[in-house]
C-alpha cells in the first residue's frame, strides 16, 4: 500500500453565479472516479483516510439554502477557497503549525469544474473558479501554484496535478496566489518530480460529456482519458511512466473523444526522471475488423511498432482462429476462435499503433480502438 501518498480532490459543479458559470454534471462524478482509482489496490493503492474530497452539494438543496450564512453573505456558495486551503494546510503542517511535514511519498492534487488561465502568461498554468466566484470577486484555487510550491518546498517526492477544467484566457482576472511564504531552500526543489495535466491548451475549452466507455455517465474528458491511459498504455508492463501517459493521450485523443472532437489536453512531464503509476496488468481494447480481401486459410499477422508479432489470425470460413501473445512474454500464448458475423469481427488488442499484414493484398496501419480495419 502507498502509505505515504495523499490526495486532495476538488469537484465543483454548482456556482453562485450560474449565468456566468453554468452548472456542470461531471465534477462530482469525476472525483468519485478518481477516488475509486486512488484507493483501489490495483490503482493508486492510497489509504482511503488519506484521500480528501471537497465537492459541491448535489442533494437538491436550493441556492438560497447553500448560501445561507450567519454573517449575511448570501454569495458564499460552497466549496470556497478556504475549504481547500484549510485542508491543504492541515495536510502539510505540523500539528502545532511550527513548520511543515516532509514526506517521501506522492501528493495528488485534482481539480474539476470551471477554470481559466492568465491571458498573457505562456507557461502551463490554470486556476479553478470556486463556488462564490463572481465578476467582482475573483475567488479561485490556483492549482498550478499549489503544486509548484509543494515541489519547491520539497514536501513530497512526487506531485501529480490534474486540472480538468477550461483554460479561458482572462485579461482582467488572475489566478490567486495563496498566503504562503516563498520557498527559500532552492536545493529542496531539485529532487521532487511534478507531473501536470491540463484539460485544454491555453485559451482552450475542457469538455465534459456522456462517455459510452463509462456506461454513458457524464465525465470530464481529461479524467476519463487519464484513467484510460493508466489501464491501457504500455501493454506488457506493470507500471506506466508519465511520458507514456503523455504519449497515449496525444495518440489516442481523437479516439477517446468518441467521434466528437475536443481541444486536446496539455501535459507537462517532470523535467528530470519519471513518475511511475503502478498496476497489476494492462488491459486490451476491442478492435473491429472487416473481411474484404482476406482469403480462407490465409494468415494475417498483427505487429507493433517494433515489428513484434502481437497476434496471428487465420480465416476459417465464418470463424477466425487467433493466437495472441502473452502480456508478459514467455510461451504462454493464448488461442481463441472468434465468429465472423456479416463480414465483421472484434478482437481485443494492446492499445498502440499496429499494422495488419498478410499476403500481397493486406497491409493496414491502425490505432487500436479507432476506425474499422479492412482485411
Amino acid at each position: 500500500m502507498a502509505t505515504n501518498d495523499y490526495a486532495i480532490l476538488v469537484g465543483i459543479s454548482r456556482y453562485a453565479d450560474p449565468d456566468r458559470l453554468p452548472d456542470l454534471k461531471g465534477p462530482v462524478r469525476d472525483v468519485e472516479l478518481m477516488r475509486n482509482w486512488l484507493t483501489s489496490p490495483a490503482g493508486g493503492d492510497v489509504p482511503a483516510a488519506q484521500v480528501i474530497e471537497i465537492v459541491s452539494d448535489e442533494t437538491g438543496m436550493t441556492l438560497a439554502d447553500l448560501t445561507a450564512r450567519d454573517d449575511g453573505d448570501d454569495s458564499a456558495m460552497p466549496p470556497l477557497f478556504q475549504d481547500f486551503f484549510k485542508k491543504f494546510l492541515k495536510l502539510i503542517s505540523k500539528p502545532d503549525r511550527s513548520g511543515y511535514v516532509y514526506r517521501q511519498g506522492r501528493l495528488y492534487l485534482y481539480f474539476s469544474g470551471h477554470g481559466f488561465c492568465e491571458k498573457y502568461r505562456r507557461e502551463a498554468h490554470a486556476a479553478l473558479f470556486v463556488g462564490n466566484s463572481s465578476p467582482i470577486e475573483n475567488w479561485n484555487i490556483y492549482g498550478t501554484y499549489f503544486a509548484q510550491w509543494t515541489k519547491d518546498q520539497g514536501l513530497f517526492s512526487e506531485i501529480v496535478l490534474i486540472m480538468d477544467c477550461c483554460r479561458d484566457a482572462k485579461l482582467t482576472q488572475r489566478p490567486m496566489p495563496p498566503p504562503l511564504p516563498q520557498p527559500i531552500n532552492i536545493g529542496a526543489s531539485v529532487t521532487p518530480k511534478l507531473f501536470e495535466l491540463y484539460g485544454a491548451p491555453r485559451g482552450g475549452k475542457a469538455q465534459e460529456r456522456a462517455i459510452a466507455a463509462r456506461n454513458g455517465e457524464v465525465h470530464g474528458l481529461l479524467t476519463h482519458a487519464f484513467l484510460d491511459a493508466l489501464e491501457h498504455a504500455e501493454w506488457g508492463k506493470t507500471e506506466v511512466p508519465s511520458q507514456a501517459v503523455k504519449n497515449y493521450l496525444e495518440s489516442q485523443w481523437g479516439i477517446l473523444c468518441e467521434g466528437s472532437p475536443a481541444d486536446p489536453p496539455e501535459v507537462v512531464v517532470p523535467t528530470i526522471g519519471e513518475i511511475y503509476f503502478q498496476r497489476k496488468a494492462g488491459k486490451l481494447k476491442p478492435q473491429r475488423f472487416k473481411v474484404k480481401n482476406w482469403s480462407d486459410g490465409e494468415k494475417v499477422r498483427i505487429v507493433n511498432g517494433q515489428f513484434e508479432v502481437v497476434a496471428e489470425l487465420i480465416l476459417n470460413g465464418d470463424q477466425v482462429k487467433v493466437k495472441r501473445e502473452a502480456q508478459f512474454g514467455g510461451d504462454d500464448s493464448e488461442e481463441l476462435v472468434i465468429a465472423v458475423v456479416d463480414g465483421e469481427f472484434e478482437l481485443p488488442l494492446p492499445v498502440s499503433l499496429l499494422m495488419a499484414t498478410g499476403g500481397a493484398s493486406i497491409q493496414q496501419k491502425f490505432e487500436t480502438g479507432g476506425d474499422d480495419v479492412e482485411l
